[in-house]
């Protein structure tokens, strides 16, 4: 049984890499190149323009975009094989256990679900604040490694504030990461 799970999990990292782009290689690889040959042809006035960077970032969306839809479906049919041939498999090694066994194997794994939507549920009831602390540590970042703010954090002494500052946002977030 552990070969055949080797030899699923052996046929599913292949297919998996082979998969991934399978679908929209000949899609993908003709657009980017037109539309890389268009920026590279643009006027650099026209280029710099909103406009046209919007108009460029939704034409990179619409051919990098191909894992929803459709699509989406083809990326993921080989996890689905694979998982449905594994839950065969289980069947299959579980069919001649104790029924015992089995009923423990299910209520374990219904306790880790709950553990699981609980975790999910804690971890959305605090993603804006981990956002805000992470927003504040790649601003003290920034700002740690300006050059210019250096002359400023030494002259006015401010180089202990900010380290605190960048401690305490520290310590909240791995606070936060440690409960998720």
């Amino acid at each position: 049984l552990c070969g055949v799970c080797g030899i699923l999990c052996a046929i599913s990292t292949y297919l998996k890499n082979r998969n991934g782009f399978q679908f929209v290689e000949f899609r993908c690889g003709h657009m980017v190149r037109k539309l890389l040959k268009k920026e590279m042809d643009m006027d650099y006035f026209q280029f710099e323009d909103e406009k046209v960077q919007r108009m460029l970032r939704n034409a990179e969306a619409a051919y990098a975009g191909n894992y929803q839809g459709i699509e989406g479906i083809f990326h993921a049919d080989v996890e689905v094989a694979i998982a449905g041939i594994g839950m065969i498999l289980y069947a299959v090694l579980i069919s001649g256990v104790n029924p015992w066994i089995v009923l423990m194997m299910v209520l374990f794994s219904a306790l880790q679900m709950l553990s699981f939507c609980y975790a999910d549920r804690y971890e959305l009831k605090h993603q804006e604040s981990k956002a805000q602390l992470e927003v504040t540590q790649k601003y003290l970042d920034q700002q740690a490694y300006d050059v210019a703010v250096g002359k400023d954090v030494r002259l006015y002494q401010l180089g202990n504030w900010l380290s605190g500052r960048y401690r305490d946002a520290n310590k909240k977030y791995r606070q936060l990461v440690a409960k998720e």
